[in-house]
C-alpha cells in the first residue's frame, strides 16, 4: 500500500496540470462563483445534478450565459430528472442531458467551460479519475475545476 501511494504521488506531480489550487474556509460550495469574472458570459458544467438545487443556485446567479447539467437519473433518481428539466427550463441556453459523463464530453470543444463542478455519482471517482481526465482539457485556462464528495 505504501509504494502505491508513492506512485500516485510521484504520478500526480509528474501529470497534473500547473494549477492554482485554493481551499476556501468558512464559505460554502455555492461561493464558488463568486471567483468568476464578473460577468454573465460564464460557461458552466455540472456533473452529477440530481434534482437540480445545485443548478438553480448557479443559473440563478446570473453569472453564466449557458449551464448544462449531465446525470445518468439511475435508479432512485428518475424522478429528480424531471425536477432538474424545470430547473434548466426547456426553451433556455441552460441544457441538461441524461446520460453517463463518458457519452458527453467529446461534445464539447477543448477550452470551452469556465466553470465545471463535479458532484453526486462524479464522487464515486468515476473510474479513478478518468472523468476528471476527460474533462479538464474542457476547460480554460484561468476556469474554475471544483466539486463536492469526491472520493
Amino acid at each position: 500500500m505504501a509504494s502505491n501511494l508513492k506512485i500516485i504521488k510521484y504520478l500526480s506531480t509528474k501529470l497534473a496540470p500547473d494549477c492554482e489550487i485554493i481551499k476556501l474556509n468558512d464559505s460554502t460550495r455555492f461561493d464558488i462563483v463568486n471567483y468568476l469574472p464578473n460577468s454573465t458570459k460564464n460557461r458552466g458544467l455540472e456533473l452529477g445534478v440530481a434534482a437540480g438545487s445545485f443548478s438553480k443556485e448557479m443559473i440563478d446567479c446570473n453569472k453564466f450565459s449557458t449551464y448544462i447539467g449531465i446525470d445518468a437519473y439511475l435508479g432512485v433518481h428518475k424522478k429528480e430528472y424531471l425536477e432538474a428539466l424545470q430547473v434548466y427550463g426547456l426553451e433556455s441556453n441552460h441544457k441538461i442531458f441524461k446520460g453517463e459523463f463518458d457519452q458527453f464530453h467529446d461534445l464539447f470543444e477543448d477550452k470551452y467551460f469556465d466553470f465545471i463542478y463535479f458532484d453526486g455519482f462524479a464522487h464515486t471517482g468515476q473510474d479513478s479519475g478518468k472523468t476528471i481526465k476527460d474533462y479538464l482539457p474542457k476547460l480554460k485556462k484561468g476556469g474554475i475545476l471544483a466539486g463536492d464528495d469526491y472520493s
